[in-house]
């Protein structure tokens, strides 16, 4: 019977959450392409470019959204089996409420996997697109990966105007400073991945010293820098990063005396994403044992709203006022779900069902 009742209880729930979720996504895809439509007539954009460009805008909005329909798809469904009194049959059979959370509990690890997949796979591949696509449409180059970066490497500082790909960059310009000064300055053409090192090509160097400054001509220089392209697409974006990525990205800025905490920061804010969607589960669960029979689907929704502003808001002031303070940033990410947590088994414990 427990078997029976765990599978019940799984239908119910994730019916509720795909129910919420494809109105939330509906909503926001319809924005999306109205907000398409500006591009056709502000930049001649294909209808064909503007249906693609709303599609690689899906995983984003569940990723956004997916935590709040979670939370309203679940009070919707154990407030429509509390509605119809199933959830006293449960008890009355002898299932506990230890049991009822734990076969809800259940169903949240198949959305916490949902959510990891959509996040780690889908999301940084479909934003990447989008972005491409949006550069063709507003008549930018479409191959290029990157645009106007700086880097640090040790005393250099570097700027790359454009990178075409991986392995190939154009405009670049190298500062090297000693004692906190502009030693010297060396640009190029381009630049080449090649034999483990980037082969500069067509290069100027001017050198800077007490006396006087000397400019010289090169038809190439090496340097082996350790930096990795890919992660710089995105930087102003972290939440579109891999996890593996943002880790990377903030060893890096830490490893050339950077600020990194910012990264570090989306980091465990992506790594406590499955949690959160556990937390707005578990949030459904007081109102599952108490007043849910009687409240009509309205009620609920209103509710599921209230709670989850509640807790994104919470979220994002403890998050920033860490970030502000200099806390550490696992703490900043995991304090607002374990303190929603603790509120969740305070409120389940005081209901008498």
């Amino acid at each position: 019977m427990q078997r029976t009742l765990t599978l019940y209880v799984t239908r119910n729930v994730l019916l509720g959450v795909l129910l919420v979720l494809c109105v939330l996504l509906g909503v926001s895809l319809l924005f999306e392409f109205l907000d398409g439509l500006e591009k056709v007539s502000k930049y001649n954009a294909a209808y064909t470019d503007i249906f693609y460009l709303v599609i690689f805008s899906v995983p984003a909005i569940v990723y956004e959204t997916f935590p709040s329909a979670v939370l309203i798809g679940g009070l919707l469904a154990l407030g429509g089996m509390a509605s119809k009194s199933e959830l006293i049959a449960m008890r009355a059979a002898g299932v506990s409420k230890v049991q009822i959370s734990m076969m809800v509990a259940f169903t949240g690890i198949f959305l916490m996997l949902f959510i990891v997949a959509v996040g780690e796979l889908l999301l940084p591949k479909s934003e990447t697109q989008k972005e491409m696509l949006e550069s063709k449409i507003k008549g930018w180059p479409s191959t290029t990966v990157i645009n106007n970066v700086w880097l640090k490497e040790g005393r250099q500082f570097i700027k790359i105007g454009q990178a075409p790909s991986d392995k190939h960059l154009l405009d670049v310009e190298i500062y090297e400073f000693i004692d906190q000064k502009v030693s010297s300055i060396i640009q190029a053409k381009e630049a080449h991945w090649v034999e483990q090192n980037w082969q500069l090509q067509n290069v100027i160097v001017t050198v800077f010293n007490d006396e006087q400054v000397m400019v010289s001509e090169k038809e190439a220089l090496s340097y082996n820098w350790q930096f990795d392209l890919s992660l710089f697409t995105v930087i102003d974006r972290p939440e579109t990063l891999t996890l593996m990525d943002l880790h990377t990205y903030a060893n890096y800025m830490e490893a050339n005396d950077l600020d990194g905490s910012r990264y570090r920061l989306s980091f465990w804010l992506k790594l406590m994403s499955p949690v959160t969607v556990m937390v707005m589960l578990m949030l459904a669960l007081p109102f599952a044992f108490g007043s849910l029979r009687t409240m009509a689907s309205g009620n609920l929704i209103v509710i599921g709203l209230v709670v989850g502003l509640g807790y994104y808001i919470f979220s994002g002031i403890a998050s920033h006022l860490g970030y502000l303070y200099g806390l550490p940033p696992f703490i900043n990410a995991f304090a607002p779900s374990v303190i929603f947590i603790l509120l969740a088994l305070f409120l389940m414990l005081r209901q008498k069902f």
